[in-house]
């Protein structure tokens, strides 16, 4: 709706195929990860999505891929693992 993504087909089917693809599976959110975004360490921003993305990863000791300035700064101060793509 913001116009950041632009998909060849309607979201529904997009993320059906998307999660059809090897490797790729689907994360529950859990109560504990719902209990980490709410309390997460050192005050990140409010944005609920970006929290929950940011305790989900540190749920699963994942490393997350991200332009987002604001998860790769709350990066560096060791909370999460987040690198940018090798094409920032």
């Amino acid at each position: 709706m913001k116009g950041r993504i632009s998909l060849t087909e309607n979201i529904l089917d997009w993320l059906k195929n998307a999660l059809s693809a090897p490797g790729i599976s689907l994360t529950p959110l859990t109560p504990e990860i719902a209990a980490d975004a709410a309390s997460l360490p050192e005050g990140f921003h409010g944005d609920s999505a970006d929290r929950i993305i940011i305790s989900t990863a540190r749920i699963l000791n994942a490393k997350l891929l991200t332009f987002d300035k604001k998860i790769l700064s709350y990066a560096s101060l060791g909370h999460i693992k987040a690198i940018p793509p090798k094409s920032a």
